[in-house]
């Protein structure tokens, strides 16, 4: 999967090769000009279930990850998806962040065909989404993939050999990396699944990022010793491995002594709220109007449903 920063070709023209390979030089051909296929855009915070179900009923081979905020943040793959899953065991209802690799390679709107050719060999890759610039944000218009230059006889055949080439020819960084390296690549990228969640509830909440996920842990401990215990394990797969490991522990816990008011007192005693278990009730707002950012509505509203009736009000 592209993610964690971006690089954009421009439109400069360069000269390319017909498809026979007879060397004759043409002016590159603009993207303007060109059928984009229609990108299926999923948020960050949704699974890799989700992003492989889009796949499948798409037809497609990949899907773009979207931030909070509506930007474009990935490009993630069926095999992103098969080797995350596979190789570093992650469960498929983990959130789309945990397969984040390397930087989003995009092309400009404003771009020419040699600009995504470019793209694909030096980054090994067979998808380039193409860019237009709107005020300070992006937007996407659309996908060019390999196959769709080939089919429409837009590649020479050595520039095709060239990018499927630099796919299967093992990376040397890859040959020559540990275990220890691997796993620790792998925690790294859970840690910053984890963090940008977190983040997400740290501008709702206020609060230092310490606090905010101490705060995430409390509510959310509440939450799940409230609820059965497969409602428990249906939301908690929604959030980071990294919150996961924490949380499980709770999911089994069903405690009836935890009442609202109880929760109330706890935050407001924890967090010195001068406004005592009414400003605590508006914190738990705020963090629940956060997790409306990162879950489903849907989901949000089962949970509120398996809550005892005296703590509904608060999740609301």
């Amino acid at each position: 999967m592209s993610s964690v920063g971006q690089e954009e070709f421009g439109s400069q023209v360069l000269g390319s090769q017909s498809r026979k390979g007879q060397g004759v030089q043409r002016e590159s051909k603009a993207i303007k000009e060109m059928d984009l296929r229609r990108p299926v855009i999923l948020n960050e915070t949704d699974t890799m279930r989700q992003a492989a179900l889009a796949m499948e009923r798409n037809n497609i081979g990949s899907v773009l990850v979207a931030e909070v905020g509506g930007e474009i943040s990935a490009l993630v793959t069926d095999r992103d998806l098969a080797l995350t899953m596979a190789l570093e065991e992650v469960d498929c209802d983990e959130m789309i962040g945990a397969a984040l690799t390397g930087p989003l390679i995009t092309v400009s709107e404003e771009g020419t065909l040699d600009d995504v050719v470019a793209a694909m060999k030096r980054h090994s890759i067979r998808r380039v989404p193409v860019m237009k610039s709107s005020g300070h944000r992006k937007q996407c218009l659309g996908i060019l993939t390999l196959d769709d230059l080939v089919k429409a006889d837009l590649i020479s055949r050595e520039d095709e050999i060239a990018i499927i080439s630099s796919q299967v020819k093992p990376r040397k960084e890859k040959v020559g990396q540990t275990r220890t390296q691997h796993l620790f690549r792998s925690q790294e990228r859970k840690q910053h699944t984890a963090n940008r969640f977190l983040k997400v509830l740290q501008e709702e909440l206020g609060l230092s990022s310490g606090q905010t996920k101490s705060f995430c842990l409390q509510v959310t401990g509440f939450l799940l010793m409230r609820i059965p215990e497969a409602a428990g394990k249906k939301f908690l797969a929604q959030f980071p491995s990294e919150l996961q490991k924490d949380l499980l522990p709770l999911v089994s816990k069903t405690d009836r002594s935890l009442t609202a008011q109880v929760l109330l007192k706890e935050v407001a005693s924890r967090y010195h709220l001068e406004g005592g278990p009414e400003e605590a009730a508006l914190m738990v707002h705020r963090y629940f109007n956060g997790l409306s950012k990162l879950i489903s509505q849907g989901d949000l509203e089962n949970l509120r449903n398996q809550l005892p009736k005296g703590a509904r009000h608060l999740f609301a």
